[in-house]
């Protein structure tokens, strides 16, 4: 098998393991993709769907992008929907919002993913991948908790305001 699909398949069960399960206890709920999007390139970016939960005056909206080319690496959208606005959270993706949150290692000239360095030469290992998503996983979601709930921004996240 391809090296790099290798890494996206560890990756994508590492997300399934930790990063989902502490999402789900926090109250969200999957969203399959529909048959049209399985047939695009979505199914690839998006392969976990989208994450939406009930709350006060509207529904939170969590997405997770994995980098469809290179290195396996991911990030996180997420935003609010308002109730009142006519849209089902089924049917909207966090990116669509006129206020979106990104959360991603946010180092200058290279991008918001989390993803692994390693030295040159170094094989990266499925523990590599999981201690990332670990590690995401109990620092980013309480950001992202911080992001829905107050609008403020964390130390791995980015606003955006259409």
């Amino acid at each position: 098998m391809n090296p790099r699909k290798e890494e996206r398949r560890w990756l994508r069960n590492s997300v399934k393991r930790s990063l989902l399960p502490d999402l789900y206890n926090r109250g969200f709920e999957q969203v399959e993709l529909s048959d049209a999007e399985k047939r695009s390139e979505l199914r690839t970016a998006y392969p976990f769907g989208r994450l939406f939960r009930i709350r006060g005056a509207g529904f939170d909206l969590v997405d997770i992008e994995l980098e469809r080319f290179g290195k396996p690496a991911f990030r996180i959208g997420a935003g609010v929907l308002p109730k009142g606005d006519g849209a089902s959270p089924v049917d909207v993706w966090a990116g669509a919002l006129p206020t979106l949150f990104t959360f991603g290692d946010q180092v200058p000239f290279i991008g918001g993913w989390f993803s692994l360095w390693h030295w040159p030469g170094r094989t990266i290992t499925p523990t590599d991948i999981e201690s990332l998503v670990v590690r995401v996983s109990s620092v980013v979601v309480p950001e992202i908790e911080m992001a829905l709930r107050e609008g403020r921004c964390g130390r791995h996240a980015r606003k955006w305001t259409r």
